[in-house]
Parts: structure tokens; C-alpha cells; sequence
């Protein structure tokens, strides 16, 4: 159960003992989030939660949220508080604001981005990615929240659906344990008639330095109309809304044909609506657009073995070797090796006894 205190404190305890996992290992789950509450630095939050303000092109503020403090300069924060800004600033309120100088990670996928500022805050020593102990009891909030379910989806990773709603001016609030260690950002998704809270795990590759881009440059390469339709998309899936989210993402990809990002989860909202063809002909071009895209590798790999494409499906094995990524690679190996021994017995088994 989560609780928020809006005064500025904020705790949780587990009131679920068992978390029914959708699509990921239950050993993974307990390694990142413990199969247990959160505790969310809700506003007058303790470090290393500091201030995002977002501006547009005439100065006004657009929105606000919360980021969380990595250090050497660096916040992690919802990327949908940057949405139209022409400029971030980022303060702890201690000190004036700083302006933005980069964005160093940008994952539309896990509803995340990276920023740097040249003056470091105060900041976590550390995020939890593994060993999570269980959360003890803190003080309870007036705000309270229930963990609902936690999924592994492809494309977005890990991420907790938290059963109830949320201000979007919470965004990129943290996530912590019982410890005050890190587990993950507050990332509010607008699924249709309100706001849905998910906490989504801050694990490496999720932020992974990429080419440095201005705010300006970063803006500048957004269509607010095919990103607005993604994100209402992506929550959406999250919630397990495929039809609706395969709708809004056809239109992402119309208003902006290069989107990879869309076309693969178009890729997988097909997919589960089970049009195994739409689905495959959309993670083809999520990687036509982005040839080292490893999770289009890996489930056009996925559904091409699924559909009795094998020598096809190799190939995905081969681009994600090419492209280092040797986990995936080997989990779509044993994919189709399963498989592979599955088919034999299933011939063997049919052959005549003479």
C-alpha cells in the first residue's frame, strides 16, 4: 500500500503478499521491486527529489514535476513534463534554479528521460536494482495508494500499476524503499478519462547515455501530435487496452512516420489483438527506421519462431549478435531451440508403429 503525505513525507508498506506477474519472470520482479509497496516523496520532498519546471517558446510555464537527483549533474524525470518546453530548469530549493544543458537519455518506451545541469544536487548514492528488502512501515500519508499489478512490457520494461490517481503534477516523483533507496520514478499515464500512477524502475539501461542534444534540439525533433497520441497510447498498453492503444498509435505513426518507438508498439498491441501479420510488418519497420532497435530484433525473432518462420527468425539472432545484444540473443536461441524439440517430438509421436 502506498501512502502520501502531501506535506512532504511519504511512505509505504506491502499489503500484498503474492503479485500475479504478467509477462516477466518472478525472479526479475523480486530482484527490482521486491513484490512490495513504494514509498513517493510526494511536494517539500526530501533529497534527492528536486524541482522540474518546464517553459515554452514564450516564457510561460508550461508544467512542473519532480526529478530524481543521480549525481554529477545528472536528473532522471518523466519526460512527459518536457513535452512543447523550450526550456527546464531544475532547483532542490536550496539554492536558485539551474537551466537544463542537455538531455543525455530520451526512453519514450519507459515514459522516461535523462538531463544534465552543471552544478550537481545533493543525490542518491545509489538505486536499487537488485535485493530489494521488504518495506517497513513509515509514517502514512493522507494520499493512499495500492500497488494494483506489476508487468514486464517489451519496448517499456518494468513497470508497477499503482491502483488509483494521481496529479500529472506529481510526475517524476521518486520511488524508494523502506531504506530511502531508489526503485524508480512516478510516471502519471492519461489513459483515456483520468490518470493512471506507475512506478517505473530507473535500471541502466533504460537511461543509457546517448548522443548530447539541447533542450531546443530535443524539442525541435518532437511532433507534439504523434507524441500526445503515443503517450495516451502507451498507457493505454500499460493498462492493458490494446484495441484503444492500437488505434492511437496508428495515428502516432501517420502524424510521424519515422517513429520507432510507435511502430513497435503498434508491433506488439497488434500482436496481442493477435493480427500476427500487422504485428510483424510493424516491428520490420521500427527497425528499418532504427536497425539496432534489440527489442525489435527481438520480437519480430519471437514472432516469426511463433508463426514457423525459423530460418527468418535466425536472422533476428545473428542482429542481435551484430548489435551486442548478447542476452536477447540467447534468449531467442532458446526460444527456438524449445520449440525446435517440440516439433520433432510432436513428428515423432505421429509416425506410424509398424
Amino acid at each position: 500500500m502506498l501512502s502520501v503525505n502531501w506535506e512532504g513525507n511519504a511512505t509505504a508498506a506491502c499489503s500484498v503478499c503474492d503479485i500475479e506477474v504478467a509477462g516477466g519472470p518472478r525472479m526479475r520482479l523480486s530482484a527490482i521491486l521486491c513484490t512490495v509497496g513504494f514509498a513517493l516523496c510526494a511536494l517539500g520532498f526530501a533529497q534527492p527529489s528536486v524541482r522540474v519546471v518546464a517553459y515554452g517558446a514564450d516564457g510561460r510555464e508550461l508544467r512542473s514535476g519532480r526529478g530524481v537527483a543521480l549525481g554529477e549533474g545528472h536528473v532522471v524525470t518523466a519526460r512527459s513534463i518536457l513535452m512543447g518546453a523550450r526550456r527546464v530548469e531544475v532547483s532542490d530549493g536550496s539554492r536558485p534554479r539551474q537551466t537544463v544543458r542537455w538531455v543525455v537519455a530520451d526512453n519514450p518506451g519507459a515514459g522516461l528521460i535523462r538531463l544534465w545541469v552543471e552544478q550537481p544536487f545533493e543525490s542518491v548514492s545509489e538505486w536499487r536494482t537488485a535485493d530489494i528488502p521488504a518495506a517497513a512501515k513509515l509514517n502514512a500519508g493522507v494520499h493512499v495508494l495500492e500497488l494494483k499489478s506489476v508487468r514486464d512490457i517489451p519496448g517499456s520494461g518494468l513497470v508497477a500499476e499503482l491502483n488509483g490517481t494521481v496529479p500529472e503534477s506529481l510526475a517524476g516523483a521518486p520511488v524508494t524503499d523502506s531504506d530511502d533507496k531508489i526503485l524508480g520514478v512516478l510516471v502519471p499515464q492519461f489513459a483515456g478519462t483520468r490518470y493512471v500512477a506507475f512506478a517505473v524502475p530507473i535500471e541502466d539501461d533504460k537511461i543509457k547515455p546517448q548522443a548530447l542534444r539541447s533542450i531546443e534540439e530535443w524539442a525541435n525533433a518532437r511532433n507534439p501530435e504523434a507524441e500526445e497520441t503515443y503517450q495516451l497510447a502507451l498507457g493505454q498498453i500499460w493498462t492493458e487496452n490494446y484495441d484503444s492503444a492500437a488505434r492511437n498509435l496508428q495515428g502516432a505513426v501517420e502524424a510521424k512516420p519515422d517513429f520507432a518507438e510507435a511502430w513497435f508498439h503498434l508491433g506488439f498491441a497488434k500482436g496481442k489483438l493477435g493480427r500476427s501479420a500487422e504485428r510483424i510488418s510493424a516491428y520490420q519497420r521500427a527497425i528499418e527506421l532504427q536497425p539496432d532497435y534489440a527489442e525489435a530484433h527481438y520480437s519480430l525473432g519471437v514472432t516469426l519462431t511463433l508463426v514457423g518462420r525459423r530460418i527468418e527468425a535466425m536472422q533476428q539472432v545473428k542482429e542481435l549478435r551484430r548489435i551486442a545484444a548478447e542476452t536477447l540473443a540467447d534468449r531467442l536461441t532458446q526460444l527456438l531451440e524449445a520449440i525446435h524439440v517440440d516439433k520433432l517430438g510432436e513428428e515423432h509421436d505421429a509416425k506410424p508403429t509398424i
